[in-house]
């Protein structure tokens, strides 16, 4: 009876170990997978809400984007994320991201002042989310009386807007 049980632990060992290799496999790879995923910014899901996936864009002109991703909604609608620089305003340069979507602004998220300083930033964070939200390529002014740092933003969201369109 002893060699049987011995066969039989043997039997329950050798199985414990193999599925213990095959589930460590599959979640050591698993996890590999994950890490090797590219970071999404958190700010793609304040751009877009209802996003499922973000996909990084390669080839941008890197002039004023930082980042694109391309981004599938929850309604199966695609997008783009931009993560933007504008041109020098007055006094320097504003950081902030947009929503594309069928060659439209749809979202604005002033991001980080930069080199900028305080009336850019004031409009950036303020005013720049009602000047540019339904902003398109054929837009030919942001508002009248445009300022430096706005003319700066539009040129960062028309490098978007141009991109976008080629996609």
């Amino acid at each position: 009876m002893s060699k049987a049980l011995g066969k039989t632990l043997i039997a329950i060992l050798t199985t414990a170990c193999c599925i213990g290799g095959v589930v460590g496999c599959y979640y050591g790879v698993h996890k590999m997978m994950e890490e090797n995923r590219p970071a999404i910014p958190a700010t793609v899901a304040s751009i877009f809400p209802d996003y499922v996936s973000a996909t990084p864009v390669q080839d941008f002109d890197k002039e004023f984007i930082r980042s694109c991703y391309e981004v599938e909604t929850s309604d199966k609608e695609t997008g783009y994320y931009y993560d933007l620089v504008s041109a020098k305003g007055r006094s320097g340069s504003l950081e902030f991201a947009i929503g594309v979507v069928d060659g439209t602004v749809t979202n604005y998220l002033f991001l980080d002042a930069g080199d900028e300083d305080g009336m850019g930033v004031e409009m950036a964070q303020n005013e720049a989310s009602e000047l540019f939200i339904g902003y398109t390529l054929d837009s030919t002014e942001v508002i009248s009386g445009v300022t430096m740092t706005s003319e700066g933003m539009a040129k960062a969201i028309k490098a978007a807007l141009t991109d976008a369109q080629g996609r």
